[in-house]
């Protein structure tokens, strides 16, 4: 049973079609020296919400995951 579960764990990740997808949402630009403080300001907090988001959904995945294997 537990082999099943990875398998079906594996085929869901696999034909998930939003992986790899999304267009790159990184756009490059030049900023002016008189706003470079605030743009790096906004950027590292964008940084920051991004982490403790990947955090959140880690934790929840290996929970996930964890139970799944314990049944």
């Amino acid at each position: 049973m537990r082999a099943l579960k990875l398998l079906l764990l594996e085929l869901c990740i696999r034909e998930a079609k939003w992986i790899e997808k999304h267009p790159n949402s990184l756009k490059l630009q030049r900023v002016p020296i008189e706003e470079f403080s605030q743009t790096f300001d906004y950027g590292l907090k964008d940084i920051t919400n991004w982490m403790t988001s990947i955090k959140y959904l880690i934790g929840k995945i290996v929970l996930f995951i964890t139970q799944a294997l314990r049944t």
